[in-house]
């Protein structure tokens, strides 16, 4: 039994899924409420009891019992279970947290969320990239956004039962639509299937209502690992590393022409700011988060996280929009 410490009032707590991903968030519970609060469950009876015994936390022998027993859910299972095991933890009364995305169809994910506003539950998804602290610290220097491009490559993904686009650029979206005060008015994507049976690369841009521009890239078949995000305003430039947390601003000092017989030279000046960014883990800030939302406890410390069911089903209807152009352009060129 761990001594937690804390101001946070604990709620006990189920993971269902003990994979990759599942591991990391029986870690990071340990480390906020007390172990004797921690339940788990997975089909694989051997990895379940292996993490129950590393981790000093109760081990359930079904999810009906686990249910029994937590008043709050984190579903880390594969996308296409999300819905089911969401949905029969909420119909438990249990507040859910689910990994993204929310589900690979939706008509699902609007059922969920509907459900749990119907029913006065918590439904919270893992874009955890809304709780790295450079994202926060990026959102304080969006002003007047005119573009914006990332990055998210690497080499094969551990997860394979859905593309890129819900995979890894959805983190890109979610964010670009919490910074652009716009509707999206028009899509266009383009990406190919390598290794899976679902794209493995993908490039979108998405054009505003306000003018601002987005344009995203993702890949799972590529030899170095990108994780970047830059964006152009007005008076800056304003670069993330999320690979480095490096935050950097660029600003235009001077600029300076000079014009002789034989040609033209032209000179451009930059301030260049680095930012401080505050390192914590993100998908531990996540469970604190959402732990203190179903204590009603968030408050002004959790005043730069949007986080509701609006932003939530949006960003799953715009990827769904870019996976539909992915699908229309690949057809156009058969």
């Amino acid at each position: 039994m761990s001594a937690i410490i804390t101001d946070r009032n604990p709620i006990k707590i189920g993971v269902v899924g003990t994979g990759h991903m599942g591991q990391y968030h029986i870690n990071l519970l340990t480390k906020i409420i007390p172990n004797e609060y921690i339940f788990i469950y997975d089909v694989d009876t051997a990895l379940s009891s292996k993490m129950a015994k590393e981790y000093d936390v109760t081990r359930c022998s079904s999810y009906e019992e686990l249910l029994s027993k937590v008043e709050a859910v984190v579903v880390v299972v594969p996308t296409f279970l999300h819905y089911e095991y969401a949905m029969q933890a909420m119909k438990a009364n249990c507040h859910v947290l689910v990994e993204k995305p929310i589900s690979n169809n939706l008509e699902h994910a609007q059922l969920m969320m509907s459900y749990a506003k119907d029913n006065n539950l918590t439904l919270h998804i893992g874009h955890v990239e809304r709780f790295n602290g450079a994202v926060q610290a990026l959102r304080a220097l969006v002003k007047n956004p005119q573009y914006f491009q990332t990055q998210r490559i690497g080499s094969v993904s551990r997860i394979q039962d859905v593309g890129v686009v819900l995979d890894l650029m959805i983190h890109d979206i979610d964010i670009i639509l919490s910074l652009v005060d716009s509707p999206v008015k028009e899509v266009s994507a383009y990406g190919e299937s390598i290794i899976t049976n679902f794209e493995d690369y993908a490039l979108a841009t998405l054009y505003f209502e306000n003018g601002v521009i987005a344009s995203l890239t993702a890949s799972r078949v590529s030899s170095y690992k990108a994780r970047s995000i830059v964006l152009s305003q007005e008076k800056n430039y304003v670069d993330l590393n999320y690979a480095t947390n490096d935050l950097l601003i660029y600003r235009n000092q001077d600029t300076e022409y000079n014009i002789s017989q034989d040609q033209i030279t032209y000179k451009e000046g930059h301030i260049v700011e680095r930012v401080f960014v505050h390192k914590d883990n993100p998908l531990k800030a996540e469970l604190e988060y959402f732990i203190d939302d179903i204590n009603n406890d968030t408050g002004d410390k959790y005043k730069n996280i949007l986080w509701d069911a609006h932003s939530n089903l949006y960003t799953m209807e715009i990827a769904f929009r870019i996976l539909e152009e992915i699908e229309r352009n690949k057809k156009n060129r058969t």
